[in-house]
């Protein structure tokens, strides 16, 4: 087995819709029409358009190329992960312009609700929080609060 390999991306603009089997394997075959192999493996990506997120491959004749999926939100993600790890400061900025590029793309990096932790406020906040005129309408409860350091989630 090679330690090189030649990598096809085949790219989508979004995540949305696109990619489709028989395009990888038009794209394999004349790539297969057009190179020689020499003992280096063949990988195709299919980035963005995906309905699914499993593995393929396309077989033509002999030869067998894998599909590896990905999308889009998921690029996003594993760069806005990576910013947060312990890397020299011009790296953090290559990153950041990273996510600002995905941004203008329509890409936005979203915690969602079960990836953040739960927390807890006591009563003296959220007694606070009910008599603040511009708090009150989006909380109101609906009765007395016994206990202190009441999990979030339970409210």
């Amino acid at each position: 087995m090679s330690l090189y390999a030649l990598i096809i991306i085949e790219a989508k603009k979004s995540d949305e819709s696109g990619q489709y089997y028989e395009q990888w394997r038009n794209e394999i075959k004349a790539f297969l029409n057009t190179h020689e192999l020499d003992n280096r493996n063949v990988v195709l990506l299919a980035l963005g358009g995906n309905t699914t997120l499993e593995h393929n491959k396309v077989t033509i004749n002999n030869f067998s190329c894998p599909i590896y999926k990905a999308s889009w939100f998921n690029i996003l993600n594993s760069v806005s992960k990576l910013i947060n790890e312990p890397l020299p400061n011009h790296i953090k900025r290559i990153l950041d312009d990273i996510v600002d590029a995905f941004e203008i793309h329509g890409f936005f990096n979203i915690e969602w609700l079960d990836s953040l932790e739960t927390g807890s406020f006591d009563t003296n906040t959220i007694d606070v929080l009910s008599h603040n005129n511009s708090f009150s309408r989006f909380y109101k409860p609906s009765k007395p609060l016994l206990t202190k350091n009441k999990n979030i989630w339970q409210i």
